[in-house]
This record gives C-alpha cells, sequence and structure tokens, in this order.
C-alpha cells in the first residue's frame, strides 16, 4: 500500500488475490476515512476476479475496470461483467487503458461533493 499523489489521495497496491484484497480493503478501513473510495482495477485472467472483487465490494464506493499491459490481463470487458454481478451496474465503469481509467477515477474523485473525503486506489495484480 503506496500513495502516491495526495489530491486525489492516491494509493496503489498489489492485491492479486482474495486474501491480498481483504488485507487491503482493511487496512483502508482502519488507517484512513475516505467518504468515497474509487477502485480502478486489472485483474489477471488466471487470478480469482470474482473473489478479488467481493473482498473489495464493502470498502470501494465505485470500480473502474481497465486492462493492464500484460498478455495474462483478463480482458476488461470480460471483467467488467463480473464486477456489475458484485458491486450493481451503477458503481461500475470501464476505460480500455490504465491511463484513462485512472483519468476517469479521478474525475469521479473530484465530482465528489467534498474533495478531500474522495481516494482511489489502484489494484488487481503486481503490473496494474
Amino acid at each position: 500500500l503506496e500513495r502516491v499523489r495526495t489530491s486525489p489521495t492516491t494509493f496503489i497496491d498489489a492485491a492479486h488475490n482474495p486474501h491480498g484484497a481483504k488485507a487491503l480493503g482493511a487496512a483502508l478501513d482502519r488507517d484512513f476515512d475516505f467518504a468515497r473510495l474509487i477502485g480502478v482495477l486489472s485483474i489477471f485472467a488466471d487470478k480469482d476476479s470474482t473473489g478479488i472483487l467481493t473482498a473489495l465490494e464493502p470498502y470501494l464506493t465505485e470500480v473502474v475496470i481497465t486492462q493492464n499491459s500484460s498478455p495474462r490481463a483478463l480482458d476488461a470487458y470480460d471483467l467488467v461483467e463480473t464486477a456489475r454481478d458484485i458491486f450493481g451496474e451503477e458503481r461500475v465503469h470501464v476505460a480500455d487503458n490504465l491511463p484513462g481509467a485512472y483519468a476517469q477515477a479521478v474525475e469521479l474523485a473530484e465530482d465528489a461533493e467534498v474533495q478531500s473525503g474522495s481516494g482511489i486506489i489502484i489494484t488487481g495484480s503486481v503490473v496494474t
């Protein structure tokens, strides 16, 4: 869990399995008081994407699903279907690439009424 930006507060973490995702969510919940937390996620096809998303769901207000540069990455549009099953349609967004996903997450974070209460976590694999 590494902070890489302060406005909006942005973290990166390599949570690439359900156990790591659960630990990430617990750390964010314990150590920070975000009114709104946006997740940017790309997950490898051979990982437990359902388990990872399920572990993160209680902690994330919305998610932006994308695809990282690895050939092992699960197609963003396949991952978004799983995310919609877990988060619901209205909490899930999709972007074709990581820079676009981060830009969308920043926009979502800045749309909040109290921007100082918003954060972003980029996770789902070591490559992401």
